[in-house]
């Protein structure tokens, strides 16, 4: 019994990842404004300069503390054009920053891209959040640089939804109805059903972007707890348990 009870805490440890963990924001330079993005955050150049800086924020919305590093993955730059990151005013030489922690709810206010451009030819960045425990990307977003945003192909805005997971009736006699919703940011997804031993017993495959509902016929399974998972681009997204009983 107990190395039961010893696997299934360490199925809920594996099990748990969130889906996002910053909320991000840039300041518009005209207004002074902060401005929520997603996934890419457009910057347009000034033809009577040559030096940018972005300053970006991000707020910890995983609901813990985070460990992490911030790392330039990508860089797609046009001729002459460099990028460095910049924490408190001090650029960095290399791409990948030392280990940063922020609180559930804090703010990382001392970041900045700065950009120097000798022509207006489009450029474009992506930023990754690294995890310090594992090495994991936790989250990533593209920079865009150019003179107009004719220049670049913006990409189409589409509405997202949160992560969510939830099964009726439990317990389950004959069937239970798994509500989900996957962020769009994920394209491969599954209903996973495992027992106690992780062994998968059921899977659905079902899309990503939109409320979903899967009817599981129950039927066939012995009476017991189970494992109920969204898995997306293999990874776990969230768990819950499921009690079925004839």
């Amino acid at each position: 019994m107990k190395k039961i009870y010893l696997l299934w805490v360490l199925l809920f440890s594996v099990f748990v990842v969130n889906a996002q963990v910053f909320r991000l924001s840039y300041i518009d330079r005209e207004s002074g404004d902060s401005l929520v993005f997603d996934n890419v955050c457009h910057v347009l150049l000034d033809s009577d300069e040559d030096f940018n800086a972005t300053f970006i924020y991000f707020e910890n919305i995983s609901g813990q503390e985070i460990n992490y590093r911030v790392q330039l993955t990508e860089k797609n730059l046009s001729q002459g054009a460099t990028v460095q990151m910049c924490f408190s005013g001090s650029c960095l030489e290399t791409d990948l920053s030392d280990v940063k922690t922020l609180q559930a709810g804090e703010v990382m206010r001392d970041f900045d891209l700065t950009y120097l451009y000798p022509t207006l030819d489009v450029s474009r960045v992506k930023v990754s959040f690294v995890s310090a425990d594992n090495d994991e990307v936790l989250q990533s977003f593209d920079v865009t640089y150019s003179e107009t945003l004719e220049q670049v192909s913006v990409p189409k805005v589409e509405k997202n939804v949160g992560l969510s997971l939830s099964a009726s009736p439990i317990p389950a006699a004959s069937y239970t109805n798994i509500r989900y919703s996957i962020p769009t940011q994920y394209k491969n997804a599954n209903i996973v059903i495992r027992n106690p031993l992780g062994t998968v017993v059921a899977k659905y495959s079902v899309p990503t972007g939109k409320n979903g509902k899967v009817n599981v016929n129950v039927s066939n399974l012995n009476s017991g707890m189970y494992f109920y998972s969204i898995v997306a681009d293999g990874k776990t997204l969230s768990t819950k348990k499921l009690i079925v009983k004839h």
